[in-house]
């Protein structure tokens, strides 16, 4: 051993080692077994020791979890050119359930009834070594761990193309946990139940089924309780959940992030991709959205800003209401969903329609002084978590503005679709009071100046939540078709105008997030403290690679696209030694105020890393693109499975927080992967994987509203293995093989097309499809 002549003295965290003495023969062995559990009574503990000490055991463990594993990553099999792509594939999506959990189904009492669907395996970040991370994974049978909203909702993004028995559960159970504020509880902890009083069950067991359970919890009492069942645990989950009512479980946490509600339109059209034919169902005709009802509330200006050394500063902006918390507590059933009679009615229900346009409408109210950004209000930033200290400096983010603008879109898009069918009927849709006061504002101040609007919107919205801060009148007044069109073109004008402020002209690129100076300002409140800004100068930050990718997501311009990656590629963000991207620019002339990204060293955690979840986004947005020989280019530079396994220094079928990127002052780490948790990088990769293998769209309806299916491919001719063979496995269970014996690449001008399809039903004969297309039966 030699001590290195230049020694790292950064970013080195201790490790311990467990040693053992003992002696090997020749040609002997030490087997070293390890055990992770929990046991809930040192009797218990004692019972299971002859079996944990079975040499045995260990082993047939080990086979059953490979078994496990395998059957849990069969609906992402995948047979390419690429051994070590296939194989990351599944581990790819291994950690996605980690993250996200994986669907158990119970049929309806009906067949035309949805099932009750239930995450297993989830458990919050899905890595057990992020002690820093309090999460909760119940030891009991079916056990759903806890998790954050944003997290959860990502890696469930896909699940439907994976189970499309679940439907549209998650875009429900999503879509309701969104406040009336438009912000979300933090702490997604899965679903409970509560079973029908008339249920005939033993006394013993009604004393679960009278509150809400999980089916651990109803397992576990019957164990404990050695409770004697007429039929097996199994058969009476299966006769007991489809009758149960589900009861969505969360709590407020550590705050409200800026970012949540974007996540819920990529759940929505991930649906919609696989069901283009339910959206006029989902989005007019089921009342089944509710709110979710926070003690937690986010004040007025008047309490959150303060002047503190002659600098105004945004603090507490978020607050227990104890009157609010007091009136929850006081409610025996669903205690978290909004009401009407402000807090002490019955529970309001809504269109999804109703839900989209209430986020929007606080959104285009929350855009800051100079209509760029949408504002932190909340006292937490966005997506890049380490810019924590950017809402104390009224600080905004241009992300969500494009976000904004997606759901606009969207939203007119769908009513757009809807004309048709809607002029047959409704030419309305009923907002609560409420609601409809506040867009009816919003939308008078479209017409001011920026800062103008910014005054006049932040009142109204002030004025909304006021109102709805206990819950709804219950009342309800009409929206005609015709406004919301109007206010959401206006909206989509008043965004516009914002996000061609953001763009840096010089770099081709749009800046992300900026701090806001107060330089002019009244007081409100001499005892207080509490001032009134009246005239604003703006701080831009660096630039971040996640600008890109939000801009990427609203272009419509293939050209534009493409300019838009030529110049994040030649931009700072592009590491030219690793041809890889950095999540931002240098952070070096900025103050520490901004956050704790400022303290990493260039390089390393979130300043200027390869962040590879940024980076998988952004691969992403060049496959929505169509820029598919740009995708390619980096698919092979960037994706894990192709690094070169002795840079990335770690098993090349497993994805890292992030990349060590050039600016690192050891060298010897560039390109080295690092873990500070499982990455949501899993849910962009099998959007992608989806993607490549059958296209963006290929369920589409024809003039007379019939589905059909067309295959429409994205792959490499290196994706292709020596015979011209592509397997993979469509909606969960049907393997599907193209075969493409020239090996072309199936996007160009030179490129292979689905010519034939032919099926093979479980019973009859093959059929045959011309022309890659499964026709309407």
């Amino acid at each position: 051993f030699r001590v290195p002549e230049r020694q790292a003295a950064f970013d080195k965290t201790p490790c311990a080692m467990g040693y053992l003495k003992t002696t090997l023969e020749a040609e002997g062995t030490c087997t070293l077994v390890s055990f992770y559990g929990h046991a809930e009574s040192q009797e218990q503990l004692t019972r299971l020791l002859p079996t944990l000490r079975d040499p045995s055991f260990a082993i047939r463990k080990a086979q059953e979890n490979q078994r496990l594993i395998r059957d849990l990553t069969e609906p992402v099999a995948t047979r390419s050119g690429c051994p070590t792509f296939d194989q990351y594939c599944r581990q790819t999506f291994l950690d996605n359930a980690m993250r996200g959990g994986v669907p158990v189904t119970f049929s309806g009492p009906a067949p035309s009834d949805p099932p009750k669907v239930l995450y297993v395996y989830a458990r919050k970040h899905g890595d057990l070594e992020r002690d820093y991370n309090h999460f909760v994974i119940p030891a009991t049978y079916f056990s759903q761990g806890n998790a954050n909203y944003r997290d959860v909702n990502q890696n469930r993004r896909s699940d439907v193309w994976f189970s499309p028995e679940i439907g549209e559960h998650n875009v429900i159970a999503f879509f309701n946990l969104l406040q009336a504020d438009g912000f979300n509880p933090l702490v997604y902890k899965g679903t409970r139940y509560r079973a029908s009083d008339h249920l005939e069950v033993s006394p013993a067991l009604r004393e679960v089924l009278a509150k809400s359970f999980t089916p651990g919890e109803l397992l576990t009492h019957i164990e404990r309780r050695h409770l004697k069942l007429s039929q097996s645990p199994e058969e009476l989950l299966r006769r007991i959940m489809p009758i149960a009512r589900e009861i969505l479980d969360a709590e407020h946490g550590e705050g409200f992030w800026i970012d949540h509600w974007t996540y819920n339109l990529d759940m929505l059209e991930s649906y919609l991709a696989l069901y283009p034919d339910r959206l006029k169902g989902l989005l007019l005709d089921k009342r089944l959205f509710t709110f979710y009802d926070n003690p937690f509330v986010v004040v007025p200006r008047a309490q959150k800003y303060r002047l503190i050394q002659n600098q105004v500063r945004q603090l507490h902006a978020v607050v227990r209401d104890t009157e609010k918390a007091a009136l929850i507590q006081s409610r025996l059933d669903e205690a978290h969903v909004m009401r009407t009679q402000h807090g002490r009615g019955s529970v309001y229900t809504t269109t999804l329609l109703v839900k989209m346009l209430c986020v929007v409408v606080n959104k285009a109210a929350s855009l800051d002084p100079f209509g760029i950004g949408v504002e932190m209000e909340a006292d937490r930033p966005s997506w890049y978590d380490a810019l924590n200290g950017l809402p104390a400096l009224l600080g905004s983010s241009a992300c969500e503005t494009f976000e904004l603008k997606r759901w606009i879109l969207f939203l007119r898009r769908a009513l757009d679709r809807l004309s048709a069918p809607l002029s047959d009927g409704a030419s309305s849709v009923p907002l609560p009071e409420e609601l409809r006061d506040f867009l009816a504002d919003v939308h008078s101040a479209f017409s001011l100046s920026d800062e103008a609007y910014w005054d006049r919107a932040t009142e109204a919205k002030e004025r909304y939540r006021a109102r709805v801060r206990l819950g709804f009148s219950g009342a309800q007044r009409e929206c005609a078709f015709e406004d919301l069109r109007e206010f959401l073109t206006r909206a989509l004008a008043k965004v516009e105008r914002g996000i061609a402020k953001a763009w840096d002209a010089k770099l081709g690129i749009p800046r992300c997030y900026f701090a806001y100076d107060v330089v002019a300002h009244q007081a409100v409140d001499g005892a207080s403290g509490a001032i009134k800004p009246t005239r604003w100068q703006s701080r831009v930050l660096p630039v971040f690679l996640q600008g890109a990718v939000h801009a990427m997501r609203v272009e419509t311009d293939p050209r534009r696209a493409r300019s838009l990656h030529q110049a994040v590629r030649r931009s700072p963000l592009y590491d030219a030694k690793l041809k890889m991207y950095r999540i931002c620019d240098s952070l070096s002339q900025e103050p520490e105020a901004i956050g704790r990204c400022r303290v990493f060293s260039p390089g390393w955690l979130e300043n200027q890393s390869i962040w590879l979840h940024m980076e998988y986004k952004y691969l992403l947005e060049l496959l929505r693109q169509g820029l598919y020989e740009e995708f390619y280019r980096d698919f092979f530079e960037v994706l894990i499975p192709f690094q070169p396994p002795t840079r990335y220094a770690r098993s090349p079928l497993e994805n890292c927080s992030f990349l060590v990127s050039s600016v690192y002052d050891d060298p010897s780490l560039h390109g080295a992967g690092f873990v500070a948790r499982l990455s949501g990088a899993t849910a962009e990769f099998l959007q992608m994987w989806l993607w490549m293998t059958v296209g963006r769209e290929p369920f589409t309806l024809n003039e007379r509203g019939e589905l059909s299916l067309r295959f429409a491919p994205v792959l490499s001719k290196r994706l292709f293995d020596a015979a011209g063979r592509f397997a993979f496995v469509l909606l969960g269970k049907i393997p599907v093989t193209y075969h493409n014996p020239k090996r072309l690449p199936t996007f160009g001008p030179r490129r292979a097309v689905p010519g034939m399809i032919r099926l093979f039903p479980k019973r009859g004969e093959p059929i045959e499809c011309p022309r890659g297309v499964i026709p309407p039966p």
